[in-house]
């Protein structure tokens, strides 16, 4: 009887330890569900001044190419205009 007694107790912890397994793996997928979604990437532009390299949302772009900065946008202004023989926007 005492037997029957431990078993019953070994069965019922094996029973209880598997549900908290099914409750954890039920609350780990309702968070992946509920989580944002990633970003798609993004195509990425080299600044035409340094060479870096941007994400096409956050560069700089123009007739010219495009710019990792304002500063290098100016900077290639300037260049343009000030290189002689060559056409004027």
């Amino acid at each position: 009887m005492k037997l029957l007694v431990l078993l019953a107790v070994v069965a019922g912890l094996w029973w209880l330890r598997r549900l908290a397994q099914v409750g954890r793996l039920a609350r780990q997928l309702r968070q992946m569900r509920e989580a944002p979604p990633r970003p798609a990437p993004q195509p990425m532009l080299r600044c035409l001044v340094c060479g870096t390299q941007t994400p096409a949302s956050e560069a700089l772009q123009d007739a010219r190419g495009a710019y990792c900065c304002a500063a290098h946008q100016a900077q290639a202004a300037q260049d343009a205009s000030s290189r002689p023989g060559e056409r004027k926007e």
